[in-house]
């Protein structure tokens, strides 16, 4: 669903902006996708969502259209010719997160995370990272 337009211009190119409702979703990723391509554009800022980024980079390669993420930290993205991402991945922040436990000096702690496509991965990338530093095992709670 188009709703907002604006354009800037200089001497060497038209660069105009459109945006489009993904309803935080993946089919609504895909939909959003579609009416742009529809529109011409040369390339995505989006989605938000890793999941809802999944979808769509297969699209974008075969069709050679750029997709940017302001969101996306899923590993599964990455080395994906046609995607990228202005944030780190899931497999660096467990690392930062890590290096915050063990710098607190603590051994033991517990994940608390959401059961999805997203919460569970890095659950396991956080416990794997802490049983390579040499911490506790953690205890996973999914909601």
């Amino acid at each position: 669903a188009f709703s907002q337009h604006s354009g800037v211009s200089s001497l060497a190119f038209n660069l105009s902006a459109r945006l489009y409702d993904t309803a935080y979703t993946p089919n609504g990723a895909v939909e959003a996708f579609r009416v742009a391509q529809d529109a011409g554009s040369a390339g995505l800022v989006g989605p938000y969502r890793s999941a809802s980024s999944i979808s769509l980079y297969p699209r974008g390669d075969f069709l050679d259209l750029p997709l940017v993420s302001y969101g996306s930290t899923s590993v599964v993205l990455s080395n994906k010719p046609a995607f990228s991402r202005t944030v780190p991945t899931d497999e660096d922040s467990a690392a930062v997160v890590v290096s915050a436990i063990g710098g607190f000096g603590w051994r033991n702690f517990n994940i608390v995370h959401v059961n999805d496509a997203w919460g569970s991965p890095y659950a396991q990338l956080i416990a794997a990272r802490a049983a390579a530093c040499g911490l506790n095992p953690p205890l996973k709670i999914k909601f």
